[in-house]
C-alpha cells in the first residue's frame, strides 16, 4: 500500500512543481511521512531528487529564454549568480562616518 503512494505521491509532486504540502495533501499523509521515506527509501528520495533536478532545468531553461529575450531582470539576475567572478555582485555598503557614537549598556536581571 506504501509503494502505490509513493508512487501516487511522486506523480503529484511532478506535476505540482515540486510542492510538498499539496502532494501529501492529494495522497493524504502528513509531511513527515513525507520525510520518513525520503530517509528511509533511498529509490524513494533519488526519484524525488530527479524531478526537482529537473525543475530547475526547466527553470533554467525559462530564464535563458527570458534572457534571449532581452529581459533585463534575468538578463541581471544571470549575471550575479553566474558571473561573481567577473565582478557582478550585489553589494550593501553602509556609510558610518556620519553615525554618532552610542554606548550600549547591557545589565543583567
Amino acid at each position: 500500500m506504501a509503494h502505490n503512494k509513493k508512487e501516487l505521491f511522486l506523480n503529484i509532486f511532478e506535476k505540482k512543481a515540486g510542492n510538498i504540502s499539496i502532494a501529501c495533501k492529494a495522497i493524504g499523509i502528513g509531511r513527515r511521512t513525507y520525510y520518513n521515506w525520503i530517509e528511509e527509501d533511498q529509490t524513494f528520495k533519488e526519484d524525488v531528487d530527479n524531478i526537482n533536478e529537473s525543475l530547475i532545468d526547466f527553470t533554467e531553461n525559462k530564464l535563458l529564454q527570458n534572457i534571449k529575450a532581452g529581459k533585463e531582470a534575468s538578463i541581471f539576475f544571470f549575471l550575479k549568480c553566474k558571473a561573481k567572478h567577473r565582478g557582478y555582485i550585489e553589494r550593501n555598503e553602509l556609510d558610518i562616518s556620519d553615525m554618532e557614537q552610542k554606548t550600549i549598556i547591557i545589565e543583567r536581571v
